[in-house]
């Protein structure tokens, strides 16, 4: 797979945490940021891969 950047704001307390949390880990923040965005978007799909949200849509219509 061709690897994408990106960029991405966030604030000073996040740098932090995020700094704290790679030093803690041995990991680098790139990685703590890929495996926390991974987490939080499998969250979001069901077992098929479709998107949660959209389901609530098709309740609600």
């Amino acid at each position: 797979m061709k690897q994408t950047c990106i960029t991405i704001r966030i604030n000073g307390r996040m740098k932090m945490l995020l700094t704290e949390l790679s030093q803690k880990t041995g990991f680098g923040v790139s990685v703590i940021i890929r495996g926390i965005l991974y987490k939080e978007i499998e969250s979001l799909l069901d077992e098929s891969g479709n998107w949660k949200m959209d389901e609530k849509k098709k309740d609600e219509g």
